[in-house]
């Protein structure tokens, strides 16, 4: 059993069963089945006695462990509009934008980390930002970093930076890169972690951006983590796979993802940041006899 906000849990297990013995035999124990059991290694006495005054006992351990823990506690979700949580929505024959924060992958990120982690409670703050450029980003992320001083910050930046694919482009597709470079030296020096995410897929009508470059873009990034060292979060190759086959998980504005496409970002993030940071949860090698704790040699 294990606690899931740090209190005493209810444990149940079987009634004792005895063999033997003059009826009537009567049993006792305890503790009773249902009870709550602090975090600890408890024992449990249980005693039987019949007609004659034959007395009996046997004894178990109940074993409550502390709840689940991240060892971290501030997570920062930087980027734009797909960070930010903008759908696309069908209206009168019309694709309109609207941003809703609460089908954004942050939000669904930290839905997922406090039902699992409810006594840690793990914060994602969102800090996406509409139509910014991975090139104009850095001084955004520094006042960021300052003000939240996060401990991990996930960086999902460049779809606004892929415009036409002609030379002047091409000087800001290294613009943003360098932003990013610039961006991760930044997260570098708070003492925080990097997650780097490659960004979404675009289908060819996608207005603004150039589809031909997100490819090579997300290549960059590939590379950026490999030499750097540091994890990267694949979500082009998610929007691209699974569930979200054929290009299901983007939305009718050919660029932004659906809420289908949200939650499976949410929940490579989360699988991600467990195999992380999930603490290893120890199992209690004292045992608690009323109000008082004997060391024992049990171990896990």
């Amino acid at each position: 059993m294990q606690s899931v906000d740090g209190k005493a849990a209810p444990v149940s297990f079987s009634l004792a069963t005895t063999q033997g013995g003059e009826a009537p035999v009567t049993t006792s124990c305890s503790a009773e089945s249902g009870a709550e059991f602090p975090i600890a290694r408890t024992t449990v006495t249980c005693s039987a006695s019949d007609n004659l005054d034959q007395t009996a006992s046997c004894m178990f351990d109940v074993v409550v462990l502390s709840p689940p823990k991240l060892s971290v506690s501030k997570i920062l979700a930087f980027g734009d509009s797909i960070t930010s949580g903008m759908v696309s929505i069908p209206i009168l024959g019309a694709i309109q934008l609207g941003l809703e924060p609460w089908n954004s992958y942050p939000t669904k990120l930290q839905g997922k980390l406090r039902q699992v982690y409810q006594y840690h409670a793990p914060t994602v703050i969102n800090e996406g930002e509409a139509g910014e450029l991975a090139a104009h980003a850095p001084s955004r992320l520094r006042a960021a970093l300052n003000r939240h001083q996060p401990d991990v910050v996930i960086l999902m930046e460049g779809t606004n930076d892929l415009g036409a694919a002609d030379a002047v482009e091409a000087a800001r597709d290294e613009l943003a890169l360098d932003g990013i470079e610039e961006m991760l030296d930044d997260i570098k020096s708070t003492g925080a972690t990097a997650i780097l995410a490659t960004i979404a897929p675009v289908r060819e009508s996608g207005p603004g951006i150039h589809t031909s470059l997100v490819g090579p873009y997300n290549t960059e990034l590939r590379s950026i983590a490999a030499s750097r060292g540091i994890q990267l979060v694949d979500i082009y190759t998610l929007l691209n796979s699974g569930v979200c086959l054929p290009m299901s998980c983007i939305g009718d504005d050919n660029i932004h993802p659906t809420v289908l496409g949200y939650s499976a970002m949410a929940d490579e993030f989360y699988e991600l940041l467990v195999e992380l940071y999930d603490v290893p949860v120890t199992v209690p090698t004292a045992v608690e006899v009323g109000s008082e704790f004997v060391e024992t040699s049990w171990s896990k």
